[in-house]
Formats: structure tokens, sequence, C-alpha cells
């Protein structure tokens, strides 16, 4: 997902929906098998320094929900603040079309 970020001018963007379905049903499926150790990137050691035998998420259930939650109203935020900056530039353009005398002030 992160790939067809960076390289969105180049790559066909309406594959990123389809990039971050696939993986969250990748994700959904290791952990409906069991296959959580497939997935973990550190190893849960207890403090003797051994790998504990039982796999424990990093994250609480209350941590997940909490964080869905701030990207929900982090993306709402961003789709506000787009549509604000498109609603004033299309007035700009809008005033500047209608008022030629005003465009000729800013552009000397």
């Amino acid at each position: 997902l992160f790939s067809i970020e960076l390289t969105s001018s180049a790559y066909n963007v309406k594959n990123l929906p389809r990039a971050f379905l696939a993986a969250v049903c990748t994700m959904l499926v290791f952990l409906s098998f069991g296959q959580q150790d497939i997935i973990n990137l550190f190893n849960v050691k207890n403090f003797s320094g051994q790998t504990s035998n039982e796999v424990r998420s990093p994250l609480s259930r209350n941590e997940v929900i909490i964080f869905i939650f701030v990207g929900v109203i982090c993306g709402l935020l961003g789709v506000a603040f787009v549509s604000l900056v498109e609603a004033l530039s299309e007035l700009k353009k809008r005033l500047l079309s209608k008022n030629e005398d005003l465009t000729r002030v800013d552009i000397s």
C-alpha cells in the first residue's frame, strides 16, 4: 500500500482500494486460521529471554477500537479540508472571472 501511495503519479491509483482490500482480507485469513506467528514482526519474550509459547497481541482491543475511531475522524477531517480548499478555489476562480480588473491588479 505504501508503494502505491509513493508511486501514485506513475501508478494506477484506482488499484489502491483493491490493494487495501487484499491486505485486509489476507490479514483476516491469517487470523482466522490461527497463523498469527507468521505475521508477527517480533517474538514476545519474557524477562528471562526465553520465547513465550503463547503469542500475545501488543495492542489491547480497546486500543484498536480507539485507533480505528481516530483514523475515521482524521479521514473525515481530511475530506472536509479537501472539500473546503476546493470550494475556496472555485469561489476564487468565479470571483476573478467576473471581475477582470481585479485579475489585472493581482497579476501586476
